[in-house]
């Protein structure tokens, strides 16, 4: 079952993510994380919120969940590749933009009546902020 649903959800993002431009691929993939989350919270919860998925070493090489975030990092290192994103620790910044991707999921599923942003906006900032997209964090607001 665990495998089966991180396979759905490599297949979210990578198809989601078919822009020709890197930056754009990257969007794509975070949005595509988000919306499987929110429209699928099911098999989401069990792939990181349960911890059997912990126990099974999924999300470490050759498992499944690697699959998955070795998209994430391919993904960032696009960008880093065409100084899209300050070049730096592709694997680092994927960890970082994962866990504000996970964040906003959680928090919009156990928190439904908070007025929230549109994902699209949230998930805007998380790239600014967390990648520096365009060479510069975007603090401005």
């Amino acid at each position: 079952m665990v495998e089966r649903c991180f396979a759905d959800l490599e297949l979210a993002v990578e198809n989601a993510a078919s822009a020709s431009d890197p930056v754009d691929q990257l969007r794509q993939w975070c949005l595509a994380y988000c919306v499987f989350g929110l429209q699928q919270p099911g098999p989401y919860a069990l792939l990181f919120e349960s911890r059997a998925t912990g126990q099974l070493g999924v999300g470490f090489t050759g498992s499944s969940g690697a699959a998955v975030f070795c998209g994430l990092v391919a993904a960032v290192q696009r960008c880093m590749d065409i100084d899209a994103v300050p070049r730096d620790d592709s694997k680092l910044v994927a960890v970082s933009l994962w866990l504000g991707l996970h964040g906003l999921v959680a928090l919009r599923r156990t928190k439904p009546g908070f007025p929230w942003p549109p994902v699209d906006v949230l998930v805007e900032r998380l790239l600014r902020r967390l990648a520096a997209i365009d060479g510069q964090p975007d603090f401005s607001g």
